[in-house]
């Protein structure tokens, strides 16, 4: 072979191995960013749920307040509950879940029937209060009582 031939060689070496790198950083940064995709979102959820959690109910006399039902809404983040709460000769007579995204749809009768159970939102229940939906919905409960 000529020197200018094994010159060239070497040069498309060199140019193929600098095209491995370029590739190879590509796919290091593509799924860096996948990764980051994935557990960012899920790192947040579960800190804004802690969060959720430590949030206080606090209860509203309802003993002298006008029959009729009461609105009230409460955001966090990614949850959301609209309700509606009927109050009856001084008692939680009923609630109505009008909107909501990101709670748990299936806990919400439960909880429900333990405030009117109990005719407060601090019901003496240990399973409620125990999951961020409940909150949502003690907290727009609490909105719509502090009304009366």
């Amino acid at each position: 072979m000529s020197k200018k031939t094994q010159s060239r060689s070497a040069a498309k070496r060199e140019e193929q191995k600098k095209q491995r790198v370029v590739i190879y950083i590509a796919v290091v940064v593509v799924i860096s960013i996948l990764i980051a995709a994935i557990i960012i979102p899920k790192a947040i959820l579960s800190v804004n749920e802690g969060l959720v959690l430590e949030i206080d109910v606090y209860e509203t006399d309802i003993t002298g307040a006008q029959d009729g039902e009461y609105y009230g809404e409460y955001t966090s983040s990614h949850l959301y509950a609209a309700v509606g709460v009927t109050i009856a000769d001084g008692e939680i007579e009923s609630v109505a879940l009008y909107d909501y995204y990101g709670i748990d749809i299936d806990r919400v009768q439960t909880v429900f029937d333990a405030v009117i159970e109990y005719q407060m939102l601090n019901v003496p229940d240990d399973n409620i209060g125990t999951q961020p939906t409940d909150k949502i919905i003690l907290k727009a409960m609490e909105k719509a009582l502090a009304q009366t």
